[in-house]
C-alpha cells in the first residue's frame, strides 16, 4: 500500500527528476488516500489544493481510497503496469520475484515502486537480481519494507545496510537509504524520518513499527550479481572496493527530503543525538583512539558516533 508517508516522498523524488516512462509497482497498490486528498497533493499552489478539496466534498465526499493507477496518472507521461504472482487482482504482469524473469522484461522500466513486496519474498537474492535486470540504465527503485514491529505481518524484516549494500556492490550511480518510524496506528499519521548515509546505525533500534525506505537509481554500467558482504564481516579489499564505489556514488546531486519539524519531536532528536555522540567521544577516548579532526569532520557528514541525521516528521 502507498501510504501518505510514501506519497509524499514519491512527490519529492519527482521534484528531482521526473517520474515517467514505464512504472512497474510490484504487487497492485492500494493507496491510502481518496480522491480529494490526491488531487490536492499534486496541486500546484495551496489555492488549487484547496480548491481540489472543495470539488471532491461538492461531489459527495467519496472516501475510498483510490487505487495505483489513479495515483500514477497525476505524474505526466506515465505508463503503469504492475506485477502479481498470481491472475485474477490486476497484475498486468505475472511472475514471481523468487525466480528469475523471463528476457522479455530485462531493461523495460524507468521505474519500479517495491510496495512492501521484498517482505515477503523467501529467495531475496533472485528479487534483487530481477529489479536490477528489470531497470533501464538510469532507472530507479524505490523500496519500503518492514524493519521492526512488523511480526506476523511479514516473513522478514530489514537492516538498512542490505539494500544499501546490495546497490552499491553492483555499481548502482546513487542510492539513498531512509529509516522512518512510525508516530501512530493510523495510516495517516505521519513518520518520523532519519537519513542514514552510509545505511549504518546502532542507535536507531526499536520496538516500534520502522520501515526502511531506498532510492536507488542504475548506471550504465552497473552489475546486478554481485553479493554484499555485511560491514563487520567484510574482508580489507572488499572494504576497499567498497569505499572506492561508495566515493563515485557521494557525488550524486539529489537534495534531501524534507520534513516537518513539530518543536518538541526535534529538540528530543537533537538531544538524543548529542548524548549518542557524546557517548562515542569518550568510549573512543578512553580506548586512546579519539581523534578530534577526524570526528569533526566526520561529524560534520553526519557519520560520528550516530549515523543518522533526523529530517522531520512525512
Amino acid at each position: 500500500m502507498i501510504l501518505p508517508t510514501i506519497a509524499r516522498m514519491l512527490l519529492q523524488e519527482h521534484a528531482h527528476r521526473p517520474i515517467k516512462g514505464r512504472v512497474l509497482c510490484l504487487g497492485p497498490q492500494q493507496v491510502a488516500l481518496n480522491k480529494g486528498e490526491v488531487d490536492a497533493m499534486f496541486a500546484k499552489t495551496p489555492q488549487a489544493a484547496a480548491e481540489a478539496l472543495d470539488a471532491w466534498r461538492k461531489s459527495g465526499s467519496d472516501e475510498a481510497v483510490v487505487s495505483d493507477a489513479y495515483f500514477f496518472s497525476k505524474f505526466p507521461k506515465v505508463r503503469l503496469d504492475s506485477l502479481d504472482v498470481v491472475e485474477g487482482y490486476g497484475g498486468t504482469v505475472i511472475h514471481d520475484l523468487n525466480t528469475p524473469i523471463p528476457k522479455r522484461l530485462e531493461g523495460k522500466f524507468d521505474f519500479i515502486l517495491d510496495g512492501g513486496t521484498f517482505d515477503h519474498l523467501v529467495q531475496l537474492g533472485t528479487a534483487f537480481q530481477n529489479v536490477i535486470r528489470m531497470l533501464r540504465p538510469g532507472g530507479r527503485v524505490f523500496h519500503y519494507n518492514a524493519a521492526s514491529g512488523y511480526i506476523g505481518a511479514a516473513y522478514v524484516s530489514f537492516g538498512p545496510d542490505l539494500f544499501y549494500d546490495y546497490y552499491v556492490v553492483n555499481k548502482f550511480a546513487d542510492c539513498r537509504i531512509h529509516l522512518l518510524r512510525g508516530t501512530g496506528a493510523g495510516t495517516h499519521d505521519p513518520f518520523d524520518m532519519f537519513f542514514l548515509p552510509d545505511a549504518r546505525t546502532k542507535q536507531l533500534n526499536s520496538a516500534r513499527n520502522q520501515m526502511v525506505a531506498c532510492l536507488a537509481e542504475k548506471a550504465e554500467d552497473s552489475t546486478y550479481d554481485a553479493v554484499p558482504v555485511e560491514y563487520t564481516y567484510r574482508p580489507p579489499h572488499l572494504r576497499e572496493a567498497f569505499a572506492a564505489q561508495r566515493g563515485l556514488m557521494l557525488r550524486s546531486k539529489r537534495p534531501m527530503l524534507k520534513g516537518a519539524r513539530p518543536a518538541l519531536p526535534a529538540l528530543r532528536e537533537a538531544v538524543r543525538r548529542a548524548r549518542c555522540e557524546w557517548a562515542y567521544a569518550v568510549d573512543r577516548y578512553r580506548a586512546g583512539k579519539f581523534n578530534w579532526e577526524k570526528f569533526r569532520s566526520s561529524r560534520a557528514r553526519h557519520n560520528a558516533g550516530t549515523g543518522y541525521i533526523y529530517l522531520g516528521q512525512i
